[in-house]
């Protein structure tokens, strides 16, 4: 049977205050969906709300749980293929 991880309302909160300050856009929706599911509802109502399918928030909440808010505010960027550049 699957892990089934709660969000307590006080976290829900935080992450409702980091949100405020988040300039990163994916970083704002991740942080928002882990928030939805800490204010009750379920992963289907959430994707609706968010755009993300079931599955994808069930691994933020897991990925919250397991990590923390920097596992989801982290932009996973990196840097691009440069060798054809020229100097100028």
């Amino acid at each position: 049977m699957p892990k089934t991880y709660q969000i307590t309302e006080t976290e829900s909160n935080l992450l409702r205050e980091i949100m405020k300050n988040c300039k990163i856009v994916t970083a704002y929706r991740r942080l928002e969906a882990v928030a939805l599911r800490g204010e009750g509802k379920n992963n289907d109502e959430i994707g609706q709300l968010t755009g993300f399918h079931p599955d994808s928030v069930s691994k933020l909440v897991s990925r919250f749980c397991n990590y923390g808010i920097t596992a989801l505010v982290k932009d996973g960027r990196r840097g691009g293929n440069n060798k054809n550049l020229t100097i100028e």
